[in-house]
């Protein structure tokens, strides 16, 4: 399945790519600045690995990708894997171990904001694609489990707070 999210990701990508929404996103890479660090994905423009995460976590969402697990987390853990992957040299099987990690723990993670009465209006895609991003982030970058911890704290720390169902 990750093979299978992966090529999903890519083909929202390359569908997505629009001459308007190239120039877009190049004028948004190039304003950011930043090292060469990874490719904006269907192009040669190259950024930093965070920008072009987030770059290409746009690209893969805008056709609504609405992959295999409530919460479309492949839009962020395959965008965070990609970029990761790429900065740190990754072989493609690491880069699918990195996509895998991002889906568990976004998975679990959405699973357990939801399993309580109290927390079913909770909605927050974005709180549990934080820490799947992070966790493919981390894996690629072959951090410590220490180092790990750390960014997945530093994740909770700055998740979004789910908000969607106040307004649904």
């Amino acid at each position: 399945r990750a093979i299978q999210c992966i090529q999903d990701s890519l083909g929202c990508i390359l569908g997505a790519y629009s001459t308007t929404q190239r120039k877009i996103l190049t004028g948004f890479v190039r304003e950011r600045g930043g090292r060469a660090e990874a490719h904006l994905l269907g192009s040669r423009t190259r950024t930093a690995c965070t920008t072009a995460a987030f770059a290409n976590a746009l690209l893969i969402n805008t056709l609504d990708y609405d992959d295999i697990h409530e919460g479309h987390l492949g839009a962020t853990a395959v965008a965070a894997a990609f970029a990761l992957g790429e900065k740190a040299d990754c072989t493609g099987r690491e880069l699918i171990e990195a996509t895998v990690v991002g889906y568990e723990v976004a998975a679990r993670v959405g699973r357990a904001l939801r399993m309580s009465a109290d927390r079913r209006w909770i909605h927050g895609h974005g709180t549990w694609q934080t820490f799947g991003a992070a966790a493919a982030a981390a894996k690629a970058l072959g951090l410590s489990s220490q180092k790990a911890a750390h960014a997945l704290a530093i994740a909770g720390a700055n998740a979004p707070v789910a908000s969607v169902m106040k307004t649904v």
